[in-house]
């Protein structure tokens, strides 16, 4: 295995010319010699949550930049505590969350930790916003990630219900998956449209 190209390192080379300890650096930094840390160590939540964020006027959202989860969300560990950013500062700002409810954003921008933004609620309460603010995906009808129309759903429905057909041919048919077909006469996608089981020679 060839060695890092990062003058001086004599460790193994692990992605793009670079050792694992320098592949990392450049990652998060932007270049490989860099070192420092975002937040010194042992500094209080507040001073980590202050140091990470970016802070505009009280009525803009304020940007996470430390960790960012795969979900959009941004993280921080405190105490061996993994949690949300804005979890955090919710927490440093109103206290403990109320057991059985979550922190909710108002603004709908995942990586904002600014408090004024950032509410306690239930599940329930922010499936609705989703919903009043379009940003569920909705498996019903034309207005869903759907690319067939309904009248083609109802279509696939009926004919292989009918039998003689595969999931595989309708999908070729439609331009579709034939996952999504399966997803279609099973009811996973377009739920509200009637079906009828295939009969039985």
């Amino acid at each position: 295995m060839s060695g890092c190209e990062v003058k001086h390192c004599d460790r193994d080379h692990a992605a793009k010319g670079m050792c694992h300890l320098h592949y990392k650096r450049h990652r998060r930094h932007g270049d490989p010699s860099v070192a420092h840390r975002l937040v010194r160590r042992g500094s209080s939540r507040a001073e980590r949550l202050q140091e990470l964020t970016i802070r505009r006027s009280p009525d803009e959202c304020w940007e996470w930049k430390g960790t960012v989860h795969h979900t959009g969300y941004g993280t921080l560990q405190i105490d061996g505590v993994q949690k949300g950013a804005h979890v955090w500062a919710y927490v440093e700002a109103y206290g403990p969350v109320p057991d059985g409810l979550n922190v909710l954003h108002s603004c709908d921008n995942r990586l904002c930790v600014n408090p004024g933004h950032l509410r306690a609620g239930t599940h329930d309460e922010n499936m609705a916003d989703k919903v009043e603010r379009d940003r569920v995906a909705r498996n019903r009808g034309e207005s869903g990630p759907n690319k067939i129309s309904e009248v083609q759903a109802l279509e696939i429905i009926d004919r292989y219900g009918k039998g003689g057909t595969t999931h595989r041919l309708l999908g070729l048919e439609y331009g579709i998956s034939p996952s999504q077909v399966g997803f279609i006469v099973t009811g996973k996608r377009w739920p509200h449209l009637q079906r009828q089981k295939a009969e039985v020679a």
